[in-house]
């Protein structure tokens, strides 16, 4: 199953225009909104997946507990290798040793021996490689997988692009509702963005099988903007109430 990433830019854009005020001795004209959203999704196909993993190993003294673990996280790096994955792109984490305690039969706790944990991401670049190489890392030795990201590597592109598209369908919107009041709409002059990451749901594994059906991954951002409405720009029966002193409203 074919795995795309959605990127999703949402813009609200506010345009100057009347709001139910009346002045008389006020020389500053009130300001003017019409507010709109505006949506653009685009969807990719990911073209690298990242793997956040680890290695855990058991023993009644350190030493063979580390022995052990140093072996395993040796065959799962030569096991990326051979795959295909690039030394660049792996990187091991920090090691962890602990000691095991338990109290059986409620009795005593007693040490049973000691844990030794090392994490290991590395990052594949061939996505049609990944139940080979996933199921090549587990039988090397890999014993914990703490998270598989499908993702794009030209994301900030697509979320560039989204944003330009929101942003023109927004404008569109907004310009089409002005010319239903006889309006026209003007530059903007406040915009705001409130970028979120990308979103990567939990992908599907089958219960005794290696074989992902990756799930769609969504990123999203959402741009706030503000357009000026030139006064001048108002119909006949607009400025007459402008200048004239009485209440006229413009709602969106």
């Amino acid at each position: 199953m074919q795995s795309r990433t959605r990127v999703v830019a949402i813009v609200t854009l506010s345009m100057l225009g009347i709001t139910g005020v009346t002045w008389g001795h006020d020389p500053t004209p009130p300001t003017r909104s019409i507010t709109v959203t505006g949506t653009a999704e685009l969807k990719v196909v990911p073209d690298e997946v990242v793997f956040s993993m680890g290695v855990e190993s058991f023993a009644k003294e350190i030493a063979p507990a580390k022995a052990d673990n140093d072996e395993r996280v040796r065959k799962v790096l030569a096991t990326a290798t051979q795959l295909g994955v690039q030394p660049e792109d792996v990187q091991t984490g920090d090691l962890w040793i602990s000691p095991r305690y338990e109290s059986p039969g409620g009795m005593k706790t007693v040490l049973t021996g000691y844990e030794v944990r090392k994490g290991i991401s590395l990052t594949l670049r061939d996505v049609s490689k990944f139940e080979a190489l996933l199921a090549a890392l587990i039988e090397g030795g890999l014993n914990r997988v703490h998270g598989i990201e499908f993702r794009s590597s030209e994301l900030v592109r697509h979320r560039e692009q989204a944003r330009t598209d929101a942003l023109r369908a927004a404008r569109e919107k907004a310009t089409k509702m002005a010319e239903v009041l006889d309006e026209r709409v003007g530059r903007p002059i406040t915009i705001v963005e409130e970028p979120s990451g990308p979103i990567f749901p939990m992908q599907r594994m089958a219960a005794n099988s290696v074989a992902f059906a990756p799930g769609d991954a969504s990123g999203g951002e959402t741009v706030a903007a503000r357009e000026d409405h030139d006064p001048g720009e108002c119909d006949g029966d607009l400025r007459a109430g402008l200048g004239g002193g009485g209440v006229k409203e413009l709602r969106s």
